[in-house]
């Protein structure tokens, strides 16, 4: 119980530091990773090979993004350095025990098609964005699904309910 609350506190706060800054504090990383472990520990649900499909994830969308833009430039292309902050790579990292599997990918390929289509809107009609604050904003997408799953009284560490929807 407590751990879910100091996950939803460094969140917001994650929010707040995001969107005014551009940045996060360094120890809400480590601390979210950490809490997020407990968490997955306490659910008899969830499973040790859960967390090393979901980062073997990241490491194949953060390859596919390189390459992309490596083969788009002709010369190797980090995008930790010009495209994605090393914080926000390292958050992706950090949520990874709070998921199943297939959650996981949908969670993650979704809140990045909300937070682009958001970003875009906002860029056309409001103020002209130069950097996405990714962190945050998907922290946001975190609390949103949160929610829904408190709400329904899922869990995100069973991926058996969202395969029933899936497929009827």
């Amino acid at each position: 119980m407590y751990g879910d609350f100091l996950l939803v506190l460094v969140f917001l706060l994650i929010i707040y530091q995001d969107f005014k800054e551009r940045a996060i504090s360094v120890w809400t990383i480590p601390l979210i990773f950490l809490l997020s472990l407990y968490l997955a520990w306490s659910d008899f649900i969830w499973e040790a090979w859960f967390l090393l499909f979901n980062v073997s994830f990241i490491a194949v969308q953060l390859l596919g993004v390189s390459l992309y833009f490596s083969l788009k430039h002709r010369q190797w292309i980090n995008v930790t350095k010009d495209y994605l902050g090393l914080g926000d790579v390292l958050f992706f990292l950090a949520i990874t025990p709070l998921f199943a599997p297939l959650q996981f990918c949908c969670f993650f390929v979704a809140s990045l098609v909300f937070i682009l289509l958001g970003a875009g809107i906002y860029h056309l009609s409001i103020h002209k964005l130069k950097t996405i604050p990714l962190a945050g904003a998907m922290s946001i997408c975190w609390l949103l699904y949160t929610a829904l799953l408190s709400y329904y009284n899922l869990s995100s560490y069973n991926d058996w309910t969202l395969l029933q929807y899936i497929y009827g």
